[in-house]
């Protein structure tokens, strides 16, 4: 057979969706007899992954510590074959929450939480308040290294930690104490921010109140450069303090940077009507910032999309580096859509993990698992926040979630909690009325007839023009979205020409090539 060398030209304009097939791996729950409830994770230097959340749970199940108090810290090493390497718990007389555990350069761990317990075996002060915030110090093992608790007479409340280029760390926290304790700058509002700095033995460097007269509530510290640090945040105030932009509604987003001493270089509020709460941010390599929340505001302020069913659905924003709004997406169903996390793929993809209890419609093409409970949503868009595809997960009871971790190119670890039976999704045994819910997520194309034995093309990625190599003679050519949809269709083989494909939307399309003899051939590539 002749060798036939094909040009196509596409010059169909549509921003394409694609469906993939999500395939649950292996999995495991870990608890102990009573409640565990997950608040983060991530993958330490040494290859294992650290989950960190409460437990409400004394020896039993998996958990081999007595309970201290009601709601302990509880840090969980597991390796990459779901083995548990090492665990510990941490707490006091009364509730012990953590917010954020990095691993430090010197490689020991930083546990930035929330206590409200007094001095015992594992706590080494009293609480200065109703809440402080806990610091604590531990090595690769789990063995205490220090520990330091900071606050005032009133609710202080660690949320994240960051370590400078000096081995010095800045913490974030919210609070409603006066000077008192360790606390000793002055309330602005009702709730303020609040960073302190430590040095690498705990000891208290500087600590800084940052708000308005209203209620202010901080969530992450990311790193810009060695000197300016994006501080993520949602407020009530309008000008006031350090807020420098009048409120738009309710709560709003509020953004701001500041240097090593906390000292505030610029900020911004962002918002509609009603509620912004911001709950997750990324950096990305360009500079550019990704912000996430959840919105119930209708089209107002700086909001440019409905929500969807009058309910509250995640905003995601994309910033420039002087915290312009470049990109806006309002993403959701029927009801409470909550993002947790948003992660930057090798494929320069987003992904989005979200808690719904929302119905199919809106963004969501599957329906709820469970009754009235919410299920774990995960979302994947383009750098220009198109929707490629979504993936609805869980069990007839109520799933959490606290991070997703690409362990290669589209092959993820999920790391939740569930409360659920042994049902939909879930195939691990739990131990009590809630467990760690951790499991492998891979997502392939869908297309079982994807085979390219005989097809060469070039180039793919493909910018301008796209070329099909193949020694077999062609009938027809259908150029499909990855859903199936066929968007053009060429049946005359001298009609196709060299055509340009330079104004095709950045995407994943799907060329079905028909041969004479019957057989089907269907190759995938990609629009820059």
């Amino acid at each position: 057979m002749k060798k036939i060398i094909l040009s196509l030209s596409l010059y169909f304009l549509s921003s394409l969706s694609f469906s993939q097939t999500w395939n649950i791996g292996q999995q495991m729950c870990i608890g102990g007899l009573d409640f565990e409830n997950i608040f983060g994770s991530f993958q330490l230097s040494t290859g294992n992954y650290l989950l960190y959340g409460t437990s409400k749970s004394g020896i039993s199940g998996d958990k081999t510590e007595i309970n201290y108090g009601n709601e302990d810290i509880w840090v969980v090493v597991i390796n990459p074959n779901f083995q548990i390497i090492w665990q510990k718990t941490l707490g006091g007389n009364t509730n012990d929450v953590p917010s954020k555990i990095i691993e430090t350069i010197d490689h020991n761990l930083i546990i930035v939480s929330s206590s409200g317990s007094d001095m015992n075996s594992i706590k080494t002060e009293n609480s200065y308040g109703m809440s402080d915030v806990w610091v604590i110090k531990l090595d690769l093992s789990g063995n205490i290294i220090w520990d330091k608790t900071l606050g005032g007479t009133e609710n202080d409340l660690g949320t994240d930690i960051i370590e400078l280029e000096s081995g010095n760390f800045l913490i974030s926290s919210l609070s409603s104490s006066s000077i008192s304790g360790t606390k000793s700058t002055p309330n602005i509002g009702l709730t303020d921010n609040w960073i302190i700095k430590l040095n690498a033995f705990g000891d208290v460097l500087m600590d800084q109140t940052i708000g308005g007269t209203d209620n202010e509530t901080v969530f992450s510290i990311n790193k810009v450069n060695s000197n300016k640090y994006l501080i993520s945040s949602y407020s009530y105030s309008n000008i006031s303090g350090n807020k420098t932009e009048n409120a738009y509604g309710n709560s709003d987003y509020w953004l701001y940077f500041i240097d090593t001493n906390a000292v505030v270089l610029s900020d911004k509020t962002i918002g509609g009507l009603n509620y912004e709460t911001n709950l997750a941010t990324l950096i990305l390599p360009s500079g550019e910032i990704i912000i996430t929340g959840f919105s119930d505001s209708p089209i107002s302020g700086l909001k440019t999309e409905d929500c969807f069913n009058f309910s509250i659905d995640c905003w995601i924003l994309k910033l420039d580096s002087n915290l312009n709004i470049v990109n806006q997406k309002t993403i959701g169903g029927n009801k409470l859509d909550l993002p947790i996390s948003i992660n930057l793929l090798q494929n320069n993809e987003l992904i989005i993990g979200i808690l719904s209890d929302s119905d199919a419609g809106g963004y969501k093409t599957e329906p709820r698992i469970g009754i009235s409970n919410k299920d774990q949503w995960f979302v994947k868009l383009d750098s220009d926040f198109n929707e490629l595809d979504d993936k609805t997960i869980g069990t007839t009871g109520n799933e959490d979630l606290s991070n997703i971790i690409e362990t290669s190119n589209n092959n993820f670890l999920i790391f939740g909690a569930s409360n659920g039976a042994l049902n939909n999704d879930k195939t691990c045994v739990g131990n009590g009325s809630s467990d760690y819910w951790v499991y492998k997520l891979d997502t392939n194309l869908g297309l079982d007839e994807i085979q390219n034995s005989n097809i060469n093309t070039f180039p793919n990625p493909v910018k301008q023009e796209l070329t099909i190599e193949t020694e077999m003679d062609i009938d027809a050519i259908e150029i499909q979205n990855l859903e199936g949809k066929v968007v053009a269709t060429f049946n005359q083989m001298n009609q196709l020409k060299t055509i340009n494909v330079q104004n095709l939307i950045t995407g994943i399309y799907l060329c079905k090539i028909k041969m004479i003899t019957g057989q089907i051939e269907v190759i995938r590539f990609v629009k820059e």
